[in-house]
């Protein structure tokens, strides 16, 4: 089954354990700021997602 929103990744989770998602194919423009180390992990982890979806 394809996905309905193949852009879709997970960029974290809220106090409660919900997931934040965001629909990259929506997005002109997706601005990372703070640590660089942590932008590579959320770089990384972005583009693992979006490789193994369907």
């Amino acid at each position: 089954m394809l996905a309905p929103y193949p852009g879709l990744v997970t960029i974290g989770s809220t106090e409660t354990g919900d997931l934040l998602l965001l629909n990259l194919a929506q997005l002109p423009a997706l601005l990372l700021d703070g640590n660089p180390a942590h932008i590579t992990e959320v770089c990384t982890s972005l583009a693992l997602e979006l490789g193994m979806s369907p």
